[in-house]
């Protein structure tokens, strides 16, 4: 529907251009009328239409004034002027003021609705030109980032010796590459596993653009750079350096975190690799931002951790960026997905036996995926036994095999000690969110808690800690909190002092008869029913 508005000073005037023509059979809606300039002003502000019918000689303010005020304000509105024929030079200045159109007094229903429906037109075409344009600037905006995140990855995976094609698309998608120097960033979401478990992927996918908008935008209000998603679960953030910086990248780094704790209510981890005076070394600022991040296992949560206070490591044991294979054992992983981890392990080595390859290339294989999968664990937060016990060293776990059989059994162990400590720690995890949870109730039954208040104070979604108080403790959050509440509305009753009303209140019921019927329905009584059995 069009929203129509009509103005004139004449009661008579109003009503029947209001009534002269059914405007709801041509898609036009009466919005409201007004009888001077200043009203209809006040009036086209809050009900925003986008045609005005307008008389120019009216009180308070006249019509040239309202036109004027309204065009500032609502440039797209379509103005039509109502004259008589000794207000024609009024109309010659309302259409310099950039009306659509006037009418001469006394005029048809037929010529209004011919011209109201010719602007109606005109209104639904410019509003589709519009959407296009939106449509066009959202889909270049989204080939803008998508470009710039093929170009990071581009970077961070090798080096040119050409880096002109590079550098050219990157000013066409605003990529900073100027230098003088450049670093890099890595972060995830803690837990995220446990945050998104069971979420529909349309959620899963707004929790990972949330948390990468957020970075993002704290990261260009200090340095010029981007970020963009990588896999497996990570985020990857190129930051184009200046000699003399207005904020340390560390304490960016540690404002986009606190960011995301206030407004996603979830904690990341950040690692970051040094600075190089060459894109060149970009991808060795990528590998040490990794391997500052896997630090997470020993740092704990919300960890901020900078290569440059990391002892040095054999560049061989850096981490190695997954092929498809290896990345659908990993999301398998993940999922405690035994059957389907036996199903590509089997597949797997069948391949290498076909191929009979070479002891090696075998060797190389395991390392890698034991790398990649040991790492997948200690991003998400697992801390837990080592699963290679006290020889750490893959290449060291590895060199002694010197059979197929021999290392696909080595292998197979390793992923099921990973199995069992992602299980282990999912276990626990629940148990402490929950046991937060159960602790926060107790605290504060006597307030009104909601599951958005009780999420909040354990940092989880409303969603997930709902599912997960369910299956822990066979309740869901409301009867478990109605039972506690009525368990101390019992012990309160053998205080004689007490009146019924207050007992409720101080349990945390502001309406005494939702108390009265879930005091009945947890046990099987009335309060007066039991105050008489246990006098």
């Amino acid at each position: 529907m069009i929203k129509l508005l009509i103005v004139d000073d004449e009661t008579v005037i109003r009503k029947g251009l209001r009534t002269s023509i059914d405007w709801d059979l041509y898609g036009i809606h009466v919005v409201g009328e007004a009888k001077n300039g200043q009203e209809a002003l006040e009036k086209a502000l809050t009900l925003r239409p986008e045609i005005i019918l307008t008389d120019i000689r009216m009180p308070i303010m006249d019509g040239l004034t309202f036109i004027s005020a309204v065009r500032a304000k609502l440039p797209a509105a379509k103005i039509i002027v109502l004259s008589g024929y000794d207000e024609f030079e009024y109309a010659q200045r309302a259409l310099r003021l950039g009306v659509s159109d006037y009418l001469l007094k006394p005029f048809g229903a037929e010529e209004l609705l011919e011209l109201i429906l010719r602007l109606k037109e005109k209104l639904l075409a410019e509003q589709k030109q519009l959407e296009q344009a939106v449509h066009t600037r959202s889909i270049m905006e989204k080939n803008r980032l998508t470009t710039q995140a093929e170009l990071i990855q581009a970077l961070l995976d090798a080096a040119y010796d050409d880096y002109t094609p590079i550098f050219e698309k990157a000013r066409l998608v605003q990529l900073n590459l100027d230098g003088p120097f450049y670093q890099v960033v890595v972060f995830n979401i803690d837990d995220q596993e446990l945050l998104t478990a069971n979420l529909p992927h349309k959620e899963k996918d707004f929790i990972k653009s949330s948390a990468l908008n957020i970075a993002g935008e704290v990261l260009q209000q200090y340095w010029d750079g981007a970020f963009c998603p990588s896999e497996p679960d990570y985020f990857v953030g190129l930051v184009n350096l200046t000699e003399n910086p207005e904020r340390p990248l560390v304490e960016v780094c540690r404002e986009i975190q606190a960011t995301v704790r206030k407004y996603l209510k979830f904690t990341i981890s950040i690692g970051i690799g040094a600075p190089y005076n060459s894109v060149k070394r970009i991808p060795d600022s990528y590998q040490e931002a990794l391997r500052a991040l896997g630090q997470k296992v020993y740092q704990g949560k919300n960890s901020l951790i900078h290569i440059q206070d990391l002892p040095p490591v054999p560049a061989a044991m850096l981490p190695i960026h997954p092929a498809a294979e290896e990345m659908e054992l990993l999301k398998a992983l993940k999922s405690l997905d035994e059957a389907r981890i036996d199903s590509l392990l089997e597949a797997t080595f069948a391949a290498f036996r076909r191929k009979q390859s070479a002891l090696e290339e075998v060797k190389n294989y395991c390392i890698k995926l034991a790398y990649l999968s040991i790492y997948t664990l200690e991003a998400m937060g697992v801390q837990a036994e080592h699963p290679l016990g006290a020889e750490p060293n893959l290449y060291v776990a590895v060199r002694h095999y010197e059979t197929m059989a021999d290392l696909e059994g080595w292998l197979r162990s390793l992923l099921g000690k990973l199995l069992q400590n992602l299980n282990s720690y999912k276990a626990q995890k629940y148990k402490q969110v929950i046991s937060q949870a159960i602790e926060y109730l107790q605290q504060h039954y006597q307030e009104s808690v909601t599951l958005k208040t009780l999420a909040d104070a354990v940092y989880v979604s409303p969603n997930y800690l709902s599912r997960i108080f369910k299956e822990e403790t066979g309740e869901n959050f409301v009867e478990w909190l109605n039972k506690f509440r009525i368990e101390r509305a019992k012990e309160l009753l053998r205080d004689r002092r007490l009146k019924t009303y207050e007992i409720a209140e101080k349990v945390g019921y502001s309406d005494y008869k939702y108390f009265s019927y879930n005091f009945k329905k947890y046990t099987g009584r009335s309060t007066r029913q039991y105050l008489e059995e246990n006098r």
